[in-house]
């Protein structure tokens, strides 16, 4: 068994809920773009993908990419990520839409433990690659229960807002687990436009002028670094995909 410990700069209420499940859903979502390293005969052939969309449930994703050297030869990927946070695997398919139109690429690999780097094998028309890729993946975000489950609340648990960390009950290795966060926090309460404008954050997202990367309620994954995820609530010091704003700020 494990702890969730919960890191993040709000008071919102979290509410934990457990099930049981026969297959665990993936871990990583791994939207977003990726530095991709094909390796064949000694040579690297340096790639970007950006995956455009990711179902957190079946793990199923779709993506574009491209040759960085020459632009001309861009391509469609699908694919789906399997398994849990320590053996994530990674399955794909790239074909080529622009130059070389119709070459195809089928790969499988494994995501690191930390979500920042993938690497495995691929074959093409009598090609046989290695690859890796460097990016940043978030917790997947399961966020509806399987047909006929019954959801159990496990426990409420209070995040503080001082960047200290919480740890909730431990968590049953085989359950798969939802994590709901609902309230907001002052973090920023000299901003000019504060109540209405600005300085207000819940669980993902912020409340910025137009002076700091506003104006609106902002993602923390839309922060420039250093920011990026800063005032998120964490799990195990990673982000989740806590869905999308709502003025409710239930996530």
């Amino acid at each position: 068994m494990k702890k969730g410990i919960l890191l993040g700069l709000t008071t919102a209420m979290m509410l934990v809920m457990s099930l049981a499940v026969t297959a665990i859903g993936p871990t990583w979502d791994i939207t977003g773009t990726w530095n991709m390293d094909f390796v064949l005969g000694g040579g690297h052939y340096l790639h970007t993908m950006t995956v455009t969309s990711f179902n957190p449930t079946t793990g199923a994703f779709l993506g574009i990419g491209v040759y960085n050297t020459d632009g001309s030869y861009t391509w469609d990927v699908t694919g789906e990520v399997t398994g849990t946070m320590i053996n994530d695997k990674i399955t794909f398919q790239i074909k080529y839409t622009g130059s070389n139109l119709g070459y195809t690429v089928n790969g499988e690999g494994f995501i690191a433990a930390d979500g920042k780097s993938m690497s495995g094998s691929a074959t093409g028309p009598g090609q046989l690659f290695s690859w890796t890729a460097t990016g940043t993946a978030a917790f997947a975000d399961g966020d509806s229960c399987p047909a006929g489950s019954t959801p159990e609340l496990m426990e409420t648990i209070t995040v503080p807002s001082d960047g200290s960390s919480v740890s909730s009950s431990p968590l049953t290795t085989g359950l798969k687990y939802l994590f709901e966060a609902s309230g907001t926090y002052v973090f920023w309460p000299g901003c000019g436009g504060y109540p209405t404008e600005c300085g207000e954050a819940d669980a993902k997202y912020s409340h910025r002028p137009a002076s700091s990367y506003g104006p609106g309620w902002i993602s923390g994954s839309a922060l420039p670094a250093p920011w990026t995820n800063y005032l998120e609530i964490l799990v195990d010091t990673k982000p989740l995909a806590w869905g999308a704003y709502n003025d409710a700020h239930s996530l």
